[in-house]
């Protein structure tokens, strides 16, 4: 049985918002790789950066967005599709910089490529905010700065 979504008012930067929150994070269905079943429970339990819920309670992360390629004498490539809760979503940016913090932390950088998308449409800037977070250089700069680096920790610290 699917697990039932609640609506609930929030308030953000003094401004009303409806969200689809669900109680749990959705398990892992059947012929996920190990290695993808790993890498989603890794990524569900980011904290929102808005509001005080995890990313998978909202859905931004979803199993099906999780995959994982690996093929011989190649970098195993992990890729990540999320989707933000509204299509004018201010922190999305540093959604994806969140992801891809808590998984180079987990997984290593220098072990697997990691490819992080917007999912097509469901931000107002899905291709840009892609590109973004998976430019080295502006990531390496987006982490030099203390505030975003502070947001980025609360965000991906282990919540158990």
């Amino acid at each position: 049985m699917a697990a039932k979504g609640v609506e609930k008012e929030v308030e953000v930067s003094g401004v009303q918002s409806r969200l689809r929150v669900y109680e749990t994070e959705e398990d892992p269905p059947d012929g996920m790789s190990d290695l993808e079943v790993d890498v989603y429970e890794t990524i569900k339990t980011i904290r929102d950066p808005e509001f005080p819920y995890t990313l998978g309670q909202l859905r931004v992360i979803t199993p099906d967005g999780v995959q994982v390629h690996e093929k011989p004498g190649l970098t195993p490539l992990i890729t990540v599709t999320f989707r933000p809760t509204v299509a004018h979503c201010a922190m999305a940016q540093q959604i994806g910089l969140c992801i891809r913090s808590k998984l180079e932390r987990e997984f290593g950088h220098d072990r697997y490529k990691i490819d992080i998308f917007v999912a097509e449409g469901s931000h107002n800037d899905s291709a840009g905010i892609t590109k973004q977070i998976n430019d080295k250089e502006r990531v390496s700069a987006a982490l030099e700065n203390p505030m975003i680096v502070k947001m980025v920790r609360a965000a991906i610290e282990d919540p158990y």
